[in-house]
């Protein structure tokens, strides 16, 4: 085989893997922005269960209150939940904030890593670990003011007393819709994740071909020039005799 055919392949086999680099970046763009739809839509629909599950409380609250020592319970419990679930929430966003950044921090160190800059992959790499420690301490007092609530809720369902409430049992049927809706919505944003992160890594390694074989054209370029130039400077000696 010759050397321009060689380079001719090695052309070929460089454009092919850039075009699949390309058209996995497109598809892993396109899952990005598919995926963070369904984070709003699971936001949404977790904003409206939030909603309905107040109004459950509400509706609860009041078909109890005909007694006074179930109400004051009741009270101790709501007081405990409302601090604890605005706090909780708060927690939460904080604890995703966390969680993005060290995603992002060992995306940073694997890429530093590869690339060759152990010290900037170092850094990086101690920067999640700092932010995985916030976010598992967050991730626990949130764990913690979720057993209060249904430590809270467990001793007012021990000593409040059961009644009907239309009301009651409508805001339950409604909260029941929502909360479907939002496990449903929850369930569509991993499988999209899944679907993105899959993207991700496929890109990464069509990335890294890419590279191997732009390098190896690069060379193989470098050889057939170096042998055309030794080549002509061999002509050039027969004709002269010098």
């Amino acid at each position: 085989m010759s050397e321009n055919r060689e380079l001719d392949l090695l052309k070929s086999k460089e454009q092919r893997a850039f075009s699949k680099k390309q058209d996995t970046w497109q598809k892993y763009v396109e899952a990005k922005d598919r995926t963070r739809l369904a984070y709003y839509e699971m936001v949404s629909a977790w904003q409206k269960r939030c909603d309905a599950r107040d109004k459950l409380n509400n509706e609860y609250a009041k078909m109890i209150s005909f007694d006074k020592n179930s109400r004051e319970i009741w009270e101790e419990y709501k007081r405990i939940s409302d601090y604890n679930n605005s706090r909780i929430e708060l927690l939460r966003l904080e604890a995703d904030r966390e969680h993005q950044e060290v995603i992002s921090c060992f995306e940073r160190a694997s890429f530093e890593y590869e690339f060759g800059d152990r010290a900037m992959a170092s850094v990086y790499s101690r920067d999640g670990h700092e932010h995985k420690e916030r976010r598992n301490r967050l991730n626990t007092e949130v764990s913690m003011l979720t057993q209060e609530i249904r430590d809270a809720k467990n001793n007012a369902k021990r000593h409040v007393p059961r009644a009907n409430s239309a009301a009651f049992h409508d805001a339950k049927i409604v909260f029941d819709r929502l909360k479907f809706a939002h496990e449903s919505a929850q369930a569509d944003f991993k499988y999209l994740k899944a679907i993105r992160d899959h993207l991700k890594t496929k890109f990464e390694h069509a990335q890294v071909e890419h590279a191997r074989l732009r390098e190896e054209l690069r060379k193989k370029l470098e050889e057939v020039r170096a042998d055309k130039n030794s080549a002509e400077e061999g002509t050039i000696d027969e004709n002269t005799g010098e």
